[in-house]
């Protein structure tokens, strides 16, 4: 666009030229006005010619005004010209990394939470967490992820392992690479102390916890802890591990983990029950039964949750563990000594008789039977009761055998 300005000085010159021309037999050229003007638009400023001469009006060669396309250049054209916390890019002074900014246009990378970084801002695609400034997470540049947040199990471009076999999915079971003593590295997608587990920003144990979904492992009185083994801490039966042929149950008044009903045990403590009941007939099998379950010297099945004195009797001279051990063992049902102890036979001696008619009705024994075994033993005579040769005695030989 012409300049309004240019025309305007073009009419005046004409004028002047027409009134105060040279001679024309000198043939001297007088120049017209030569003032310069500036186009308001930044087009293009053409004066107008005499017939004498020329006027040189000519184009500006200042910057145009008025025109868009980004933030003004600063005039810059090397990075001294920016002083030491910035550098000169397309004749404009960025700052540095690490400088306050308010905007990613005032960076030479970008603005993240008022402070240039480099890396790319968030929202922006990306393959790796060094693409951007904060992270990478399912290809997205994003700020790391709270509690419960998404996050790529891989650390930068495959670092780490991922979770750890057992079950539970820890990071713990499995280091990956780049970590100390089986210490897996903090991932840069979670919020620290946070750690990566199956696409989750999971707490790590000793940390703080509200729930058991919060860790990595379980939540136990408020801490992230691994689950707990018999006797281990726990607020609820989740807090227990999980193994096969039994199960672990959170007994509520001791807050440990306990067997559950008709799980293997060697002992009643092992038992939330504290009832470890034999569960063959030589009692090489038990299993916690219900706190009811009262039969010593009986055994019920391991699928069966009781046992009572209707149950079947132990194999002859098996040990009960609940009672009838050491120097007692069972015997039909009844728990008694394994040693029956000593029995006599009870002997009557009977002298000879003179029948006061050339008779005499000779000397001999009689028996009342054995006596002195213990309770569950009965005696058993070797022999009829005999008179000792010389004496006035009877004596017979005596076995305490079980009944």
């Amino acid at each position: 666009m012409r300049s309004t300005a240019g025309i305007v000085a073009g009419f005046l010159f004409i004028g002047l030229a027409a009134n105060c021309g040279g001679d024309d037999s000198s043939g001297t050229n007088n120049t017209a006005g030569t003032t310069s003007v500036v186009a308001g638009q930044g087009g293009e400023n053409t004066g107008a010619t005499s017939n004498g001469g020329t006027s040189s009006a000519g184009k500006s060669s200042l910057p145009s005004a008025g025109e868009g396309g980004g933030p003004a250049p600063t005039g810059c054209t090397k990075d001294a010209d920016c002083g030491a916390n910035a550098t000169c890019v397309d004749a404009a002074c960025k700052k540095n990394d690490g400088e306050a900014c308010e905007a990613s246009a005032d960076c030479l990378h970008s603005c993240v939470d008022k402070v240039c970084v480099p890396g790319a801002d968030d929202g922006a695609d990306c393959v790796v967490d060094s693409d951007c400034a904060h992270t990478c997470i399912d290809n997205v540049c994003a700020p790391a992820s709270e509690l419960g947040g998404d996050c790529d199990v891989a650390l930068g471009a495959g670092g780490a392992g991922g979770a750890g076999a057992g079950g539970n999915g820890s990071v713990n079971a499995s280091g990956g690479v780049g970590g100390d003593n089986g210490v897996v590295p903090q991932n840069p997608d979670c919020v620290a102390p946070l750690q990566c587990v199956s696409g989750k920003c999971l707490t790590p144990d000793g940390e703080a916890c509200k729930d058991n979904v919060d860790c990595i492992d379980t939540c136990v009185k408020n801490l992230c802890a691994p689950k707990g083994g018999l006797d281990g801490a726990c607020d609820d039966d989740t807090d227990c591990i999980e193994f096969d042929g039994g199960k672990l149950i959170c007994d509520p008044n001791k807050h440990v983990c306990k067997l559950d009903i008709s799980s293997p045990c060697q002992d009643g403590k092992q038992c939330q029950s504290n009832r470890c009941i034999c569960s063959d007939a030589d009692c090489t099998v038990r299993t916690c039964k219900t706190p009811d379950s009262v039969c010593q010297c009986k055994w019920s099945p391991a699928n069966s949750e009781s046992c009572d004195n209707g149950s079947a009797n132990l194999t002859k001279t098996t040990q009960d563990p609940n009672g009838c051990t050491g120097a007692n063992f069972c015997n039909a049902g009844q728990c008694v000594p394994n040693d029956g102890g000593a029995c006599t036979i009870q002997c009557v001696y009977h002298a000879a008789v003179d029948n006061g008619n050339g008779n005499t009705t000779p000397a001999y024994c009689t028996s009342n039977g054995p006596t002195t075994c213990k309770a569950g033993y009965h005696g058993e005579a070797g022999g009829d009761c005999t008179i000792q040769k010389l004496t006035t005695t009877c004596s017979a030989s005596c076995t305490c055998t079980l009944n």
